[in-house]
């Protein structure tokens, strides 16, 4: 009898568990909390985001196409830190940024993704990688001549693309691209796996493709981010954002193509810049236009899987009140 009452109380706390755990699943954020404005000289076009996760207080972001080939260092509430320039490279259609490991080990690396291509017609995109910089303590007054990026050079399998969306997988430093084609409703998952050659063009990998559902602002994927643990993933739109929590030693794709959780995005002029803070729990959003806000969506923290104090033990006592009537 006790063994019995035992393995009833078990089982009672683990389906308590299990049905919590599922609708807990999605994480709630607040609305959005404009935490400072981008009003940076030169920047009119942000199009990519990365939280620096070694740097307290630091954020990078680039123009779109037609600009320098600049990297802006900037703190949270608008504050330019650093302008810095890539030394030899250009800025064709620069679309997103990443941050994550790379050659060195211990060594965070920025990634600016040159894969924008709207007419579908380029022979092959640049992803440019160059070791994060440690950002001046103050402002600095001219843009900083920086050296030693690596032009990395891929095509597709299956011809051209427009993408606008690069992710890094902190773990191992493989680079994942997601297209923004024309369907808007379709991205193809694209990988160039870790160690990326300088010496040649590499074709990437198909992994599959990513259904986006909604309205015709919802499909577009025009950027995206990886956790810094690599337990999340986040694609934003011009009017929301798709995260899909990861589990444990799952596939990037596996993740993708299951339901994604959906966060409202507060309304922006041109919405294509999206990354997840340093510790991983909320996320920042920035638009093109000039001195646009910059948004926070933060995580709201739940309950535990087991509910107030005392669940366990009224679910406990029900359980037993069960038991005794049957028996």
């Amino acid at each position: 009898m006790k063994r019995s009452l035992f393995l009833l109380l078990t089982l009672s706390c683990g389906l308590l568990h299990s049905q919590v755990s599922r609708a807990q699943n999605c994480p709630t954020f607040q609305q959005a909390t404009p935490i400072g404005y981008a009003n940076i000289t030169g920047l009119s076009e942000a199009s990519g985001l990365a939280v620096s996760r070694q740097q307290a207080d630091i954020l990078w972001t680039h123009n779109d196409s037609g600009h320098a080939p600049v990297a802006f260092a900037f703190q949270s509430d608008g504050t330019l830190r650093a302008a810095y320039t890539l030394q030899g490279f250009s800025n064709r259609d620069w679309e997103d940024m990443s941050i994550g490991p790379g050659p060195v080990a211990g060594q965070d690396y920025l990634y600016l993704a040159d894969i924008g291509d709207n007419a579908e017609a380029r022979n092959s995109i640049i992803i440019y990688r160059m070791a994060e910089p440690v950002v001046p303590a103050t402002p600095a007054s001219n843009p900083i001549q920086i050296a030693g990026a690596t032009a990395l050079e891929f095509q597709y399998p299956d011809g051209p693309h427009n993408a606008e969306t690069l992710m890094v997988d902190p773990a191992n430093g493989d680079l994942y691209i997601l297209t923004k084609d024309r369907s808007g409703g379709v991205s193809g998952l694209y990988r160039a796996a870790y160690p990326q050659s300088p010496s040649s063009t590499s074709t990437l990998e198909h992994l599959g493709n990513i259904v986006f559902s909604g309205n015709i602002l919802e499909r577009p994927a025009t950027g995206g981010d990886l956790s810094p643990s690599g337990d999340a993933i986040v694609v934003r739109t011009y009017a929301s954002a798709h995260l899909w929590p990861r589990d444990p030693g799952e596939s990037i794709l596996t993740t993708m193509q299951s339901t994604p959780c959906t966060v409202t995005l507060t309304p922006e002029p041109q919405g294509e810049a999206i990354a997840f803070t340093a510790d991983g729990k909320n996320l920042i959003t920035l638009s093109e236009g000039t001195n646009q806000p910059i948004y926070e969506y933060r995580w709201v923290p739940t309950a535990s899987l087991f509910g107030p104090p005392g669940t366990v033990l009224f679910m406990g006592l029900v359980t037993l009140v069960a038991y005794r009537r049957i028996h």
